[in-house]
């Protein structure tokens, strides 16, 4: 008879009896967990201790207690079962074999015919003389003796019932098997393979300090805190408040000291010898500083569960820090709801974390968590060192913090007589290089983790199929015309969305009033408020006054606006809604021009700017008939302190639709909050919400630009042929990547970011043209080159380079011929034209074409030239209309 409900003995932390079963008919204790009995006495603390490490102390001294109260029979005493029986509960069900000459039983095939060789002079001519059956074992090891519970061979003639439920339980235990083999895999061993045994992995030392431990049980402890860790979560809490109080001290020093800029100098140096002459710096993104105080946190509440926990990790804090960690639980637990004195107490502890130095009887807190840190709490895995490095960054950037306001209090900071050295003996002691300290040990690591980093280097994101056609990314299969299509329908949803709901007009062409070739613009014009919209000689004035026009001419008038006392008033339902289709629209138009060029980041592109304003000037221009996008942040510019200017230029339609927006939209919807920054968040919903609902696919900002830069590589850079060294250059620079990244990953000169001028503006444009080109968004080839033109009867669907060439099917490349010249629309206007040029395709000849007029003679010479890889020549340019550009002398090949 077994003690105990075995469903309730899984609970976690719960008490010793539901890890513990005794079972009094054989005097044994079973561990719920193993499903075996464990040895008495000295061998319950060994078994524990081997196999349970995870579980807390306080338990398994429990379990001890426990056992050791019991009346355990030792394994030599303990009678196994003889005749077929219930199983034993708690114990391992296992396939395995039954001797027929005797009770011995085993799970091993080789071993059931080794024994009967051996004791009962088995020979293959005699036949298998055991039975398959389903056994039990109450040891393991080398005391493991197997015993049968089941005869399945007499199961059937039982019944279903005890067939079933012996199925049943042969399945719970290859369930139970999984997972304990899901939670050794986690449990790093004590002894590494040498494959294994990588520079990062000795440098780091991680693999001999967690060895035996379950990883993402030590992970665990660094959790986030939820609403049921009140004390804990509200440590959390304290710590962001205190990494913002120490943030605006530095922003606050930089801006009213007149020499801040030496001490900030000081601040980012690890040198005791010189001071850094870029300044540290705290300009980052909001979401950047709080994900960077994160890390601290998780550090913090890390370092109080281990405090509080009999598992301390091997890690052993010093008295000092084990009595502040406690003065901080006490305080949270208290709940005193005054904020300043918990917060004083985060702040006195996190400075005593970066000024402990190295001692024999205590180790570093920040040292032991940041190894803790190198355990990814959802993979159960090491991070790789680009990973890893990150989360050191934000460890040194609130050192520097914390302890520039430990040694310049802001409330304190106007009583120093001599600041400057008073920071200087904090910064000598606690942030240099070349003591034993924990900055020296985090600023070395991120050092190497740097440099490893280039040396591992990344993993391929997007991979191609053996044609080049689908690209798959994480796994999901992206056809390149389905892609085509996705952009090109979103383009046509913008149109549609503009004229039917915006311009209150029914006329497609509406959103094309106006022409960009014609409309000037001064790039050099810095006055407040000019922009090309506002100039004088662009005639554009006057779009509000355009606008009620249409709406008083159209049906949507007596909807949207009414008369309520002598005055029109905007009907506020109609308003509404009215507002929902330009918030459409104008996700819509950031979608399109986010895939129109090589894609910026979501933050470099959503604040565009059509005016000139006090604090920075406009970045949309009209150059050369096209629309122009001037981007000038980047993600390092908080650490270098450095601009890089990339202009993208717009394709045709995206470039009217942006137009007619600020020309006729804008100044109509007079609202607030009319020039607002859309958020990041919102413009990857609006990707993922179309990308899901046109691709099956759901697609991020961050998604589409590492799929355009495996686009622009593998395809669009192809489509000029030979490209020339700065077209190579700026396919890279137009991604917003960094000097470093620039040179370093892709060999490039980052000199063309530095400024705009006649060369990198021709450069950059070059980039959308061919973009433009592979989107087919406004229906015409631009810009080819004339060697790549040669070369268009090897490619696929559009020109590719040379090394990705594939053959296709005669009439689908001779119709992308005639699209890619005439246009989307363009057809053979009779079966003799269409059979003139499949011929020339051919190589027949000598060929001789005699058509009327209107026959499409026009047509036949540029096509053929195009599909025929440049093999009949011709002088002059082709057109779709002999009245625009006539032919100036006819291909060689057809006189």
């Amino acid at each position: 008879m077994a003690e105990g409900v075995p469903e309730a003995r899984a609970a976690e932390g719960g008490p010793a009896p539901s890890r513990i079963l005794h079972n009094k008919d054989h005097r044994v204790a079973i561990c719920v967990a193993c499903r075996q009995c464990v040895v008495p006495k000295d061998g319950v603390a060994r078994h524990l201790k081997d196999h349970h490490r995870d579980w807390p102390l306080a338990l398994r001294k429990d379990i001890v207690a426990y056992c050791a109260s019991l009346s355990l029979a030792k394994p030599e005493e303990v009678q196994h079962p003889t005749n077929i029986q219930q199983p034993i509960e708690g114990l391992a069900l296992q396939q395995g074999w039954k001797c027929e000459a005797c009770e011995y039983c085993c799970i091993s095939k080789d071993n059931i015919t080794e024994h009967s060789k051996r004791s009962h002079k088995w020979t293959k001519r005699k036949g298998p003389q055991w039975r398959a059956a389903v056994v039990q074992t109450m040891f393991g090891g080398p005391r493991r003796r197997y015993f049968e519970v089941f005869r399945l061979d007499c199961l059937s003639e039982a019944g279903t019932g005890n067939l079933s439920g012996a199925i049943e339980q042969l399945l719970d235990e290859g369930k139970r098997l999984d997972r304990e083999e899901q939670k050794s895999a986690a449990r790093t061993g004590d002894e590494q393979l040498p494959t294994n045994n990588t520079p990062w992995m000795r440098k780091t030392r991680w693999a001999r300090k967690f060895a035996g431990r379950d990883l993402l049980a030590v992970a665990a402890f660094c959790r986030k805190p939820d609403k049921d860790e009140g004390g804990v979560l509200l440590v959390w809490q304290s710590v962001h408040r205190v990494l913002e109080r120490c943030r605006a001290s530095v922003a606050a020093w930089h801006y009213d000291e007149e020499d801040g800029d030496v001490v900030l100098g000081w601040l980012s140096s690890p040198q005791t010898e010189k001071h850094n002459p870029e300044p540290f710096s705290t300009y980052y993104e909001k979401s950047t500083h709080v994900k960077y105080a994160n890390w601290w946190a998780h550090g913090i509440c890390y370092c109080l569960r281990v405090v509080l926990s009999d598992d301390r990790h091997g890690h052993i804090f010093s008295d000092q820090e084990e009595g502040a960690l406690r003065t901080v639980w006490d305080i949270a637990e208290l709940g005193t709801g005054d904020e300043s004195v918990l917060d004083s107490s985060v702040f006195d502890l996190s400075v005593l974390f970066w000024t402990h130095e190295g001692r024999a009887h205590s180790k570093s807190a920040i040292i032991h968590f940041s190894a803790v840190f190198g355990i990814d709490n959802y993979k159960g895995c090491y991070r790789l060192p680009p990973i890893y490095g990150q989360i050191l960054a934000a460890l040194l950037y609130y050192a520097r913090l914390l302890l520039f306001e430990h040694a310049l209090p802001a409330a304190e900071r106007q009583h120093f007589e001599d600041p400057f050295n008073c920071f200087l003996k904090v910064h000598h002691l606690w942030l240099v290089d070349g003591r034993p300290t924990p900055f020296h040990y985090v600023d070395n690591l991120l050092a190497y983790a740097l440099g490893a980093g280039k040396e591992v280097g990344g993993k391929p994101r997007v991979q191609w199929s053996k044609d080049r056609q689908t690209l798959i990314y994480q796994g999901q299969r992206l056809l390149l015309t389905d892609l085509r299509r996705f952009v090109n329908e979103l383009c046509a949803l913008a149109e549609s969305v503009l004229c039917n709901k915006l311009l209150f007009s029914a006329d497609p062409n509406q959103h094309g009033l106006v022409s960009v070739k014609q409309l000037v613009d001064d790039m050099n014009e810095t006055s407040t408020g000019y922009s090309f919209v506002s100039d004088p000689r662009n005639h554009l004035d006057g779009g509000r006054e355009r606008m009620m026009k249409r709406l008083a001419a159209s049906l949507e008038a007596g909807s949207l606006l009414r008369i309520q006392g002598g005055s029109v008033e905007v009907h506020p339902e109609a308003w509404r809604k009215y507002r929902l289709h330009l918030q459409q629209f104008l996700a819509t138009l950031f979608i399109l021009i986010h895939t129109d060029d090589v894609p910026a980041r979501g933050v470099e592109i959503l604040p565009i700017r059509c005016e000139n304003a006090p604090e920075a000037p406009r970045n949309v221009f009209v150059h050369d008939g096209q629309v122009m996008i001037v981007t000038a942040y980047h993600k390092s510019q908080a650490i270098t302190g450095q601009q890089k200017v990339i202009a993208r230029f717009l394709s045709r339609r995206v470039g009217r639709l942006l137009i007619t927006y600020l020309t006729e939209v804008r100044p109509f919807v007079t609202l607030p909050d009319r020039d607002r920054v859309p958020k990041t968040a919102r413009a990857t919903k609006a990707l993922v919400q179309e990308s899901a609902a046109r691709l099956g696919c759901r697609i991020t900002i961050q998604d589409y630009r590492h799929i355009a830069k495996a686009i622009d590589r593998e395809h669009v850079q192809g489509l000029a042929g030979d490209i020339e060294e700065d077209g190579a250059l700026a396919h890279d620079l137009a991604a917003a990547h960094t000097p470093q990244t620039a040179n370093a990953v892709y060999g490039i000169d980052a000199s063309m970011l530095r400024s705009l001028s006649a060369r990198t503006l021709l450069a950059f444009r070059t980039v959308s043209d061919r973009w433009h080109q592979f989107w087919r968004v406004d229906g015409v080839k631009t810009n080819v080159s004339k060697a790549h033109l040669r070369g268009m009867s090897d490619t696929a669907e559009l020109p590719i380079s040379k090394r990705n060439r594939h053959q296709l099917d005669p009439r689908e490349e001779i119709r992308m011929g005639l699209t890619n010249l005439m246009g989307p629309e363009a057809q053979f206007r009779s079966s003799t034209q269409e059979e003139a040029v499949t011929a020339v395709w051919k190589g027949e000849g000598p060929l001789v074409v005699i058509l009327p007029l209107t026959g499409g003679q026009e047509s036949d010479l540029p096509a053929a030239s195009v599909v025929n890889g440049g093999r009949h020549y011709h002088r002059g340019a082709p057109f779709p209309s002999s009245h625009e550009r006539p032919y100036e002398t006819m291909p060689r090949s057809w006189a």
